[in-house]
């Protein structure tokens, strides 16, 4: 990510927001937090329907959902995910569009680098 960064591209990256503020203490002003903003509800019937967790391990998700939720930054930009990837992934887009300004049009671009197959990653 810091070499893109160093050559000019943008690079978005799907971060926790525990580490944001660390996030923003190495990046400073070149960061911009993108925080998505789901209801309860919707958080736990995905958690449910992906079956990765247990009951007390969702519980214990959402709870910190929830504080994470009611504590975001003052400068994040929020999209909110209640419907399907296809949609968010467009609203995303736009909002991209929106900072870049009519210069320049952003697309993903997805790639999975040899030397680490299981990630995605995307630059702008």
């Amino acid at each position: 990510m810091d070499n893109w960064l160093q050559y000019g591209f943008w690079v978005v990256v799907n971060g926790s927001r525990e580490y944001l503020p660390t996030a923003k203490a190495k990046y400073g002003k070149r960061l911009i937090p993108v925080c998505l903003l789901v209801t309860r509800k919707t958080l736990e019937k995905r958690l449910v329907a992906r079956g990765r967790e247990n009951a007390e391990q969702i519980a214990q998700r959402l709870e910190r959902a929830g504080k994470y939720q009611d504590n975001l930054p003052d400068d994040c930009l929020f999209l909110h995910n209640e419907t399907d990837i296809e949609d968010a992934a467009r609203r995303f887009l736009q909002l991209m569009q929106d900072i870049l300004g009519e210069q320049s049009t952003p697309s993903l671009h997805f790639s999975r680098p040899a030397w680490h197959p299981e990630i995605a990653y995307s630059g702008l």
